[in-house]
């Protein structure tokens, strides 16, 4: 009897203990579920870094603000490599399938190893339609930021963000996506981005049926075809005949120095190239990508210094971090910041959606130190390839288990 009676008290507490530990975890849970809940954000930058982080974002978060300072989504650029490690993670912000996210992006583009080249814009606007689908995601064009105010953390937010218009944003997190130039890195003090002692060009255009012989065998040929002027010029084609029918793609990057800083592809090709039928086509080329699109220039490309980044992470503070190229932009040889951009975008919203922790400021301080050391060790990499490819060297392949690390995605 008395074992019995004991036996039911003891059930009785761990009945109860069982009860209570299930009523606080669950307030915990719905808490945390509602903290991240009510979260505004406004994200500065509407390319592909900022929309994708805006994806990310929407599927935790109340409302999500895009500043874009360009008042039109332009067909601007060259192309983008989206690599298995891109697709996995722009997926996952998409919270679609892997298999429709390439699907979607190979409608216009076509397969190469381990992903898929796209036009750039077509990338942009595979993400931005998913984008304007979204009910809480405002996306702001034509509007440029004047003011942040960062404020004690209250039921409104901790950021006030105006813009020249008047426009007037309270938030609870300010993302800087705007770019390798980025006017967010700027306001935190931040070290700006360095030279890459190379300038690039890029430009786009549709081959019309009564184009040069020459110019018409690029539209069937296997891409990339390329030209090199010594080690400081080289331009390379790529073509997109399996899916757009006559579009063709070029980019030309030149480390000659004491250029004028206006300098366009063509007066450039006619400084180092001595052929007269070489530069007739040459001329060509642009003078067509001249006729479709806004005049082809060249850019100063510019990277980011990682070995300025302390207390393991990137550069935000508070309420405010970065992500993108304005966290991180690293040399193009591979291809991979566009990607790097998408992981970026796909951790944090982890980070945000888990709602494990205690303050905002915390979370993006585990955003940027989870982040940092993978792109760090990328950052690295495409630095070394870039110095041999400019001394005109043979690129060292990755390894398998680099590949395989990297293309994992996160």
């Amino acid at each position: 009897m008395i074992s019995t009676g004991l036996f039911s008290i003891v059930q009785g507490q761990v009945l109860l203990c069982t009860f209570l530990c299930f009523v606080l975890t669950a307030e915990h849970t719905s808490f945390a579920i509602a903290s991240v809940k009510r979260l505004d954000v406004v994200i500065i930058g509407a390319g592909p870094a900022g929309l994708s982080c805006a994806l990310g974002l929407s599927q935790c978060c109340r409302q999500i603000h895009v500043i874009e300072k360009h008042p039109v989504f332009e067909k601007a650029g060259s192309t983008f490599g989206i690599f298995e490690n891109g697709l996995q993670a722009l997926s996952e912000v998409a919270n679609i399938s892997g298999t429709d996210m390439e699907q979607k992006m190979m409608l216009k583009g076509v397969s190469i190893p381990r992903g898929v080249m796209v036009l750039w814009w077509h990338m942009r606007d595979v993400i931005l339609q998913l984008v304007l689908k979204k009910k809480n995601i405002q996306v702001y064009s034509g509007e440029t930021w004047s003011s942040i105010t960062e404020e004690e953390e209250t039921d409104k937010g901790s950021l006030t963000v105006k813009c020249e218009s008047g426009l007037t944003i309270q938030a609870d997190l300010l993302v800087g996506a705007d770019g390798v130039n980025s006017s967010i890195r700027s306001y935190l003090k931040l070290s700006p981005p360095i030279s890459a002692n190379s300038r690039s060009a890029r430009g786009t255009l549709e081959v019309p049926t009564t184009a040069s012989p020459r110019l018409q065998a690029l539209l069937e040929d296997n891409f990339p075809a390329a030209k090199r002027w010594g080690t400081e010029s080289f331009l390379t084609f790529f073509n997109f005949h399996r899916a757009r029918k006559g579009q063709l793609a070029w980019t030309l990057a030149t480390t000659v120095k004491g250029l004028d800083e206006n300098i366009d592809p063509t007066t450039l090709l006619r400084q180092i190239e001595s052929d007269p039928d070489e530069l007739q086509f040459f001329e060509e080329v642009f003078s067509l990508s001249e006729s479709v699109y806004a005049r082809p220039f060249f850019i100063q490309s510019k990277v980011t210094d990682l070995s300025t980044c302390d207390m393991g992470r990137w550069g935000g503070r508070g309420h405010i971090t970065l992500l993108g190229d304005a966290a991180h932009a690293m040399r193009p040889v591979s291809g991979q910041g566009g990607n790097m951009a998408f992981e970026d975008s796909a951790v944090l919203a982890r980070i945000i959606k888990g709602g494990k922790y205690t303050s905002i400021p915390e979370a993006l301080a585990e955003f940027e130190s989870t982040r940092l050391s993978r792109v760090k060790i990328l950052h690295q990499d495409q630095e070394e390839k870039a110095a041999l490819f400019y001394e005109g060297e043979s690129i060292t392949p990755w390894t398998k288990e680099f590949e395989d690390w990297l293309f994992g995605g996160v």
